[in-house]
């Protein structure tokens, strides 16, 4: 298997994707064709949620494992300086905390605009 086969979707493409489904199924004319694709489109939607998130929990607990790793790994060390290191690492602009936040709030961002799309799917099952 390729390294990125297991790679989610930015949110970009995500929404693109469901924009243009949403967009074909709104022109379509004939209501049983329209009545059949919609769950298709809803579970779609849910499946590449669903798979963003896994990633997400995936990632979380590889670097949780790594950071376990390299504390039984490190010799002993002066605490002071073990203390300085975490504040630098804390101060830094490329922490690992914060991209994990950044991660989490590009993750809330798609989580709303897919219950966007969905209530707009649901508004065009009802008429």
């Amino acid at each position: 298997m390729s390294p990125n086969a297991f790679k989610p979707f930015d949110a970009s493409s995500v929404l693109d994707m469901a924009i243009k489904k949403l967009e074909k199924l709104e022109k379509m004319e004939d209501v049983d064709k329209k009545k059949k694709r919609e769950p298709k489109l809803a579970h779609h939607l849910l499946q590449i949620n669903f798979v963003n998130l896994l990633m997400e929990h995936v990632r979380k607990q590889e670097k949780l494992e790594l950071s376990r790793k390299r504390s039984w790994e490190k010799p002993l060390e002066d605490p002071i300086k073990i203390r300085i290191r975490k504040q630098k690492k804390i101060l830094s602009d490329e922490s690992p905390l914060k991209k994990v936040k950044n991660e989490d709030m590009e993750s809330k961002k798609l989580e709303k605009n897919l219950h966007g799309l969905t209530t707009r799917l649901e508004t065009i099952s009802i008429r």
